[in-house]
């Protein structure tokens, strides 16, 4: 029997969530993350149940919505449903019972591992706010901190050394070719389908070129998938824009504002931001989840994003960030020591599910 099938009739819906969990134990952080998600599925489901008024003339079509979402995202049982919509909504069971019968060959569960990825969107700008002078904005009074990134991360990230696998996941979609660097900007690419990195990275370290210190240059990865064509490549493999299969994310960063500044500016400006990365030097490194079609249409996204934000080219300025869009970017790896500077590099802010609108709040114009 399904560990999701387990709730007795007798037992209050919101109080079945430790019932429907507790049998399956989870050993690493990676688990702990997708046990979490589920948890909280089921939880807010079974919350919004109990909570959902009855109301005279709908409670039939109600009752049919409820059955689907209790099936989805409570995981319970078609006989349990039944049950408990028999209970809330004081339907006859001739009437409920076709409601749920064919639950099972209908509907998936929800299961937090399917990384699917959201529909593909073109950012757009909306406004068109006066110039911006952040060397007098609150920007040098640190009001925003790495923890605000943290606290605002969708996906809790509690285990330093389970970072690079968690940013893998939630970027790369199942079977995808994932590329990563370490060393110097000629060191070859190492290159693993998705799952292939996620159980090499339980029990290894990111491949990186070791020699002596400060000559190591720390680990990048590509944040584009790679096409499967890389894999016939005899030799050492360098990824170029011909080998990028996927266009996905663009890579934002800049170099010349302080740490403190760049926060703010990413924190309260970028939309549709997935991945936050500290590059153990002067600059966090931003994904930006776009998801265009073709190399086409990534370019046509490219030069409308570049007139909101960059530099000398939108309200920013001089504060913008670098202009350098390429579908080939390379963005510092967690999980890594920056060898010019001994830091490390750390993931600060990783979402399967980005946001049109900018962490903390949505520009207007002025």
């Amino acid at each position: 029997m399904n560990i999701y099938e387990k709730a007795g009739a007798e037992t209050p819906a919101i109080n079945r969530r430790s019932d429907i969990l507790k049998s399956e134990k989870h050993s690493s952080t990676w688990d702990r993350n997708l046990q979490d998600r589920m948890g909280a599925a089921v939880e807010r489901t079974l919350s919004d149940f109990n909570q959902a008024p009855v109301i005279d003339g709908q409670r039939w079509r109600d009752a049919r919505g409820w059955a689907i979402k209790l099936y989805k995202y409570a995981r319970l049982s078609p006989d349990q449903i039944t049950e408990d919509l028999i209970n809330k909504f004081g339907l006859p069971r001739s009437e409920v019972r076709p409601l749920t019968t064919k639950l099972d060959g209908k509907f998936e569960r929800f299961n937090p591992c399917d990384l699917s990825l959201p529909k593909r969107r073109i950012i757009r700008p909306t406004v068109k706010p006066e110039p911006y002078n952040l060397g007098t904005s609150s920007g040098n009074s640190g009001s925003v901190l790495e923890i605000d990134f943290y606290e605002s991360s969708g996906i809790r990230l509690e285990n330093v050394e389970n970072d690079a696998r968690l940013l893998i996941a939630h970027c790369f979609k199942e079977g995808e070719l994932v590329a990563t660097k370490g060393g110097k900007t000629t060191t070859p690419s190492v290159v693993k389908t998705r799952e292939q990195w996620l159980e090499y990275l339980e029990t290894h370290p990111l491949p990186q070129e070791r020699k002596i210190p400060k000559e190591e240059q720390g680990v990048w990865i590509y944040i584009n998938p790679i096409k499967k064509d890389a894999l016939d490549i005899s030799g050492p493999i360098h990824v170029k824009l011909d080998l990028i299969a996927n266009h996905r994310f663009y890579l934002l960063e800049n170099d010349d504002l302080s740490l403190e500044q760049q926060l703010e500016l990413s924190g309260f400006l970028l939309p549709y931001l997935q991945v936050m990365i500290f590059s153990g030097s002067r600059s966090y490194h931003c994904w930006i989840r776009v998801d265009a079609k073709d190399a086409k249409e990534y370019q046509s996204i490219g030069e409308q994003l570049k007139k909101r934000i960059c530099k000398g080219v939108s309200r920013f300025g001089e504060f913008g960030y670098d202009k350098t869009f390429y579908a080939s970017a390379h963005s510092r790896m967690c999980c890594a020591i920056n060898g010019k500077t001994d830091k490390n590099q750390r993931l600060i802010f990783l979402t399967d599910n980005p946001s049109s609108q900018p962490l903390w709040k949505e520009e207007v114009a002025s």
